[in-house]
């Protein structure tokens, strides 16, 4: 009886840190929306606090897919870091209450087969948010 009750108890804290632990995603006001034309999709991005989140819509290599990614920008970052989509190619489409994801699976775990953390950050440089 005391062999079985300390795995799972074990078993039992390791869930409840793992819950605990994982933080929920803010609920944002709204979402200022780009259309980019090479990827057939949108990029939604929204400043909260002390950070950018953004969620990209589109057909990478023939996938359709979202992909979700935040990093730490101040509202100076973010107005900046809409004027280089603009220059690089996205084009304004206004407002949106939430990204519209419908038909676009969440691959956003892959994220790291695809891109290294040095293309990230040079991404991030890119478009002034490092």
């Amino acid at each position: 009886m005391r062999k079985s009750f300390i795995p799972f108890t074990a078993l039992l804290l390791i869930s409840f840190l793992a819950i605990s632990c994982h933080r929920a995603e803010p609920e944002l006001d709204s979402w200022s929306v780009f259309t980019y034309e090479e990827y057939q999709g949108r990029l939604y991005a929204s400043q909260f606090k002390d950070r950018v989140y953004i969620v990209l819509c589109g057909n990478f290599a023939g996938i359709e897919a979202s992909l979700k990614l935040n990093h730490l920008c101040t509202q100076e970052q973010f107005e900046i870091f809409k004027e280089k989509l603009v220059e690089a190619g996205c084009e304004s489409r206004g407002e949106a209450e939430k990204p519209d994801v419908e038909g676009y699976p969440d691959l956003s775990m892959y994220l790291s087969f695809v891109f290294s953390s040095d293309e990230l950050h040079d991404l991030w440089c890119q478009f002034g948010l490092e």
